[in-house]
């Protein structure tokens, strides 16, 4: 009997966030005690999902100083970059933690996903990895989609990110219901760099 395809939380929430605000003061943290660094914490989120940026020719890690890697490239998308992270993101970090908040959208893509099975549809992918990230609400592209986004372009990865609002956490399970969409459509057909906004627009459609 084939697998069924389920979502599975990149296991960080809002605790990866709580160290990067910890280490800007130079506190020490973790098991260990020792100073963490901003960069490394940052890499370590993005870590699960290097295959993801490999499709986007971002590497994990610049081959030069200030090169282009995944946080130059999360910057690009909105994503809120580690040396923005301060006191004043407390509350953010709070909200992005909620448990019932990461349970509502883990059942969101359980049941966009459900509905593909139930149409017998057999998917190639049978685990989908995502995560919630903090957005930078001062970038443009956040700014145009109202402080909230997502992208599930590459089977088998969902990033979303947001400015956490009630508004925002309340939208984010529709988005990544959207986005679920797009991570089936992109299993039945070859990745190539020139996608086209046809193929966009199509993979939103599904249902």
């Amino acid at each position: 009997m084939a697998m069924r395809p389920v979502a599975r939380k990149a296991e960080h929430d809002g605790g990866y966030y709580e160290s990067l605000r910890l280490s800007q003061h130079e506190w020490p943290c973790g098991p260990s005690h020792e100073r963490l660094s901003m960069m490394g914490v940052y890499y370590e989120i993005m870590k699960p999902f290097e295959k993801k940026w490999a499709c986007y020719n971002a590497p994990m890690k610049a081959a030069q100083p200030n090169g282009y890697d995944v946080i130059m490239a999360s910057g690009m998308l909105g994503f809120l970059l580690p040396e923005k992270i301060d006191e004043t993101w407390t509350e953010s970090i709070t909200l992005l933690g909620d448990n019932q908040f990461w349970d509502n959208c883990q059942k969101s893509i359980a049941r966009s996903l459900k509905c593909f099975i139930d149409a017998k549809i057999e998917l190639p992918i049978k685990e989908y990895l995502y995560t919630i990230l903090l957005a930078d609400p001062e970038n443009p592209y956040m700014i145009m989609n109202d402080n909230y986004c997502g992208d599930g372009g590459i089977p088998g990865y969902i990033f979303t990110w947001l400015v956490p609002s009630e508004h925002t956490q309340s939208r984010l399970p529709v988005a990544l219901a959207h986005e679920t969409n797009h991570n089936v459509r992109f299993q039945f057909i070859k990745w190539h760099n020139d996608i086209t906004l046809a193929d966009r627009i199509g993979s939103g459609m599904i249902f």
